[in-house]
């Protein structure tokens, strides 16, 4: 996957993953299986599962009871499902109808693109994007959302980019890798405080992941 590309191609690619995801969710699965929580085919165990992805991310996002929640991406659930118990109010948005249809929680959920949040500005207390960025088309694209997406984020807000792939893609890889120097310089830009954390908790198909929070101060 190339790191540029023009929005023809870019619609493109984003129509092809949402048709995945459509047409995986009309199968009778495992929801950590249905989210995409596997190695080698094989769902994540829910022990492992819990103390390896959600646990994590809990800890990361410092949820209080009075938090506003949003997840891009939010599949099916498998997050928002967990974190609602421990907040205000969650909201999750996916490009996939067939995987809200699936959705095993109460939150509110919406059919949209990332790259056009339906939202007001600083809305949100926490927003959470975990293993989302390897599908979006290009780096372009990435950044639009991380824009976007912080202009929901309130003052003292903490937004999640969890599970991000680094460095050379493997040949004919269906995946978008990032590289690092460019995140740094990207995140640089944006002027607010940042962390990097490697993130390889478990041995999956995509290693050499890392979580990036960022915090509005």
């Amino acid at each position: 996957m190339s790191l540029d590309m023009d929005e023809t191609d870019s619609q493109t690619n984003i129509n092809g993953w949402r048709e995945h995801w459509n047409e995986r969710a009309k199968a009778n699965e495992d929801i950590i299986w249905l989210n995409g929580y596997c190695v080698n085919g094989v769902p994540l165990s829910n022990e492992i599962y819990y103390s390896a992805v959600l646990s994590p991310c809990i800890d990361i996002l410092e949820l209080e009871a009075h938090h506003h929640f949003l997840e891009i991406g939010c599949g099916a659930g498998l997050f928002l499902s967990e974190i609602e118990k421990n907040v205000k109010s969650c909201v999750g948005i996916d490009i996939s109808l067939g995987m809200i249809s699936r959705f095993i929680g109460k939150s509110n959920v919406v059919v949209s693109d990332a790259r056009k949040l339906p939202f007001y500005h600083d809305c949100f207390d926490r927003i959470l994007m975990y293993s989302v960025a390897h599908y979006y088309p290009s780096y372009d694209y990435f950044k639009m959302v991380i824009r976007n997406a912080l202009s929901l984020l309130k003052a003292k807000g903490v937004f999640l980019i969890g599970d991000v792939p680094f460095g050379d893609p493997p040949a004919n890889s269906q995946y978008l890798y990032y590289d690092k120097h460019m995140i740094i310089n990207f995140f640089d830009s944006l002027c607010f405080p940042y962390s990097i954390r490697v993130q390889n908790r478990i041995k999956r198909s995509i290693n050499n992941r890392y979580d990036i929070i960022i915090y509005k101060d």
